[in-house]
């Protein structure tokens, strides 16, 4: 197996690093001691394709492989790992898990935005008393005619505090473990939604 970089892999690496260089470590200091988002760095990934890397150009992405992901990923890393987690980090988790899971309108409604900086994904797993065991999750989601209604806790929300929508990891049926486990895409302006930092909170209603 021939594990060498291909031209345009060497390309896209070099691309990353002088990102790295020019745009994250000159500003680095600055929003990491403030413990601040720096929005203006998501403007400037968009038009590169780096907001969306591995997502479809469909949608809005760049359309280009998880290992050339990785390799812009590593690159980015290199200067700042928090920034590169906040800056990336929904189009890799949520990204992937609407690719997966949503139907193509949610697909439609919720990629491009991401992909031009318009807007930031979270996903809500971790609660209080659940943190890598899923199935321990204690949030609820029940179906109320054409609604849901989820109430629980979540913390440790990486981008919760500046997410305009939250994948929520919930319960919808205890009886069957894991797979009772159901995501719901909650928009911030949704009534009962509360966040407190980068976490978010509370119980709130859904559209189905």
């Amino acid at each position: 197996m021939n594990f060498e970089l291909s031209e345009e892999q060497k390309i896209l690496k070099d691309m990353a690093r002088k990102f790295a260089e020019t745009e994250m470590l000159p500003s680095l200091k600055e929003y990491e001691s403030r413990r601040e988002v720096n929005h203006g760095l998501l403007k400037k990934m968009a038009p590169l394709g780096l907001r969306g890397i591995h997502i479809p150009t469909e949608y809005g992405g760049a359309g280009l492989s998880h290992s050339d992901a990785v390799l812009i990923w590593e690159q980015l890393s290199w200067a700042s790992w928090t920034q590169t987690l906040i800056s990336l980090g929904d189009s890799v988790l949520a990204g992937t898990l609407i690719l997966t899971a949503a139907n193509e309108e949610q697909k439609r409604r919720y990629l491009p935005p991401m992909c031009r900086a318009e807007s930031f994904i979270a996903v809500a797993a971790v609660e209080p008393n659940a943190g890598s065991d899923a199935s321990a999750i204690e949030t609820t989601a029940i179906q109320d005619r054409d609604s849901w209604i989820i109430n629980g806790t979540k913390n440790f929300i990486t981008g919760g505090g500046i997410a305009g929508t939250v994948i929520v990891m919930a319960q919808t049926d205890k009886n069957l473990g894991s797979k009772g486990i159901s995501l719901f895409a909650v928009d911030r302006t949704t009534p009962g939604f509360s966040s407190a930092d980068v976490a978010f909170v509370g119980g709130f209603a859904c559209n189905a």
